[in-house]
């Protein structure tokens, strides 16, 4: 077990730029989902950008998080080194 949770604090340390992007678009993912029927000019940050925006992005949100999910499992496995080296 220990051994276990030594590689994951090591993966975490090495990989932890991939692990907050794919976290946070996962957290955009949610509150798009969640939220769907918001308009963005309710939303006292986003005033300015038009809504259009929000709604070509929501589009493409799962896209991107699937993507990042992939990356990061790819940088993963080939960041270990082969048995022996």
């Amino acid at each position: 077990m220990a051994q276990i949770l030594h590689i994951f604090r090591k993966d975490i340390r090495r990989h932890w730029p991939e692990i907050l992007i794919s976290l946070a678009l996962l957290a955009l993912f949610t509150r798009h989902e969640l939220n769907p029927w918001q308009n963005s000019s309710e939303l006292s940050a986003f005033s300015s950008i038009s809504p259009f925006f929000f709604a070509l992005s929501g589009r493409y949100i799962p896209f991107f998080l699937a993507l990042s999910w992939i990356f990061l499992i790819l940088r993963v496995v080939q960041g270990e080194t082969l048995v022996g080296d």
